[in-house]
């Protein structure tokens, strides 16, 4: 299958966000909470999912900051479309590869096995991450991944508070941790732990969601097979992040049912509030804009209601200069480190604003001839 860059740009700006679809203030459902993406069995193989998850990136993109907007008239080298191909064929025999890391005596390329391998018919990847930690049990990025799994695999024997306590030790001060922290415990109810957990990220000192090194993980762990495309490994880890399973939707409905109780209420409306200033990416401030509506509306707060729709539809619009400097970095890997790169370093919204002006940059150079690499 073949799938455009212009398409993929979209689905690198926004990744998940294409799983919300928001309704009209007047809706009684702020938000469907159903998509596809939500779910992410084991069988389904990573063509399939960047496939479907590229098709639904039309139905919302990114906004940038009104100083960009005015940037329109600004020369960004333009590079014509072309296609990635992403067939079976190619997906089978990456899959080869990770699958021959199973035995590898070296800890990084025991966790690319444990992270991007099909797991066996009899096993999952949540049980590939398990073994994985019971080797090493301390080790940030196996353990958010655990975390994160548990938060929808709600009877699994693993999803434990062993798990959490793990999870804690080796990365207590992320927010981003104790997001996922809050997911697994919202979604089972736990009224306490849920409110400790929200607690606790509110006091994190930091809150770094590592999405560009995930995405620079898959493709490094690449690197040393024939598949060294960087451009084409990025996109595919990045539809693979994309297509995560998240455990938001289980924690809205936790605020939702508490909407009577000032407790719930307080600790929601504060998590939103953090969330929307301190996620990187685009997905995680838009969760905490939809439970701050949802709170806001419950209570008639007409005038915070209406500030936080004015923001969600400001994050339904973006600039074509925005989408221009996208498309360039497929063509120029310097580029899309840099917005990888910065994507971890400062958030998704600024990395927008770096990665116009970068381009803008390299542009006026006469000898920057990237589309001929």
């Amino acid at each position: 299958m073949l799938l455009k860059i212009r398409t993929l740009v979209l689905l690198i700006i926004i990744g998940v966000l294409a799983i919300l679809s928001f309704s009209s203030p007047h809706n009684e459902t702020p938000f469907h909470l159903d998509g596809p993406a939500l779910i992410f069995a084991k069988e389904t193989l990573p063509a399939e999912i960047i496939n479907r998850e590229a098709n639904k990136t039309h139905l919302t993109s990114v906004h940038l900051p009104e100083q960009l907007e005015t940037q329109e008239d600004e020369y960004i080298v333009h590079c014509d479309e072309r296609s990635l191909l992403e067939d079976e064929a190619v997906f089978a025999a990456r899959q080869l590869f990770f699958q021959s890391l199973v035995n590898s005596n070296q800890v990084d390329k025991q966790l690319d096995y444990a992270l991007f391998a099909l797991a066996p018919d009899d096993r999952s990847q949540l049980d590939l991450l398990v073994s994985f930690n019971q080797r090493y049990p301390n080790n940030p990025t196996a353990l958010l991944e655990s975390v994160r799994l548990c938060s929808t695999q709600l009877d699994n024997k693993h999803c434990d508070q062993n798990l959490i306590d793990m999870a804690i030790a080796a990365d207590g001060n992320n927010g981003a941790m104790w997001l996922e922290i809050v997911y697994f415990h919202a979604n089972r109810n736990n009224d306490q732990q849920t409110i400790f957990a929200i607690q606790e990220l509110l006091k994190a000192p930091y809150f770094n969601e590592h999405f560009g090194r995930n995405v620079q993980r898959y493709s490094k762990a690449l690197a040393g097979s024939r598949f060294n495309d960087f451009n084409l490994n990025t996109v595919a880890a990045i539809g693979i992040e994309a297509a995560k399973s998240i455990g938001f939707s289980g924690l809205f409905e936790w605020c939702k049912q508490g909407i009577n109780r000032s407790e719930k209420v307080h600790a929601c409306l504060q998590l939103g509030i953090d969330i929307k200033e301190r996620g990187q990416r685009h997905m995680t401030k838009t969760f905490g804009l939809a439970i701050q509506r949802m709170i806001y509306q419950a209570e008639d707060n007409l005038e915070s209601s209406a500030e936080i729709d004015r923001e969600l539809n400001m994050a339904g619009s973006y600039s074509e200069q925005h989408q221009k400097a996208a498309t360039l970095m497929f063509f120029d890997e310097e580029l899309l480190r840099f917005w990888l790169n910065n994507s971890d370093d400062y958030g998704e919204t600024e990395a927008a604003n770096l990665l116009i002006e970068e381009a803008i940059l390299r542009s006026k150079n006469e000898n920057y001839l990237p589309c001929d690499s």
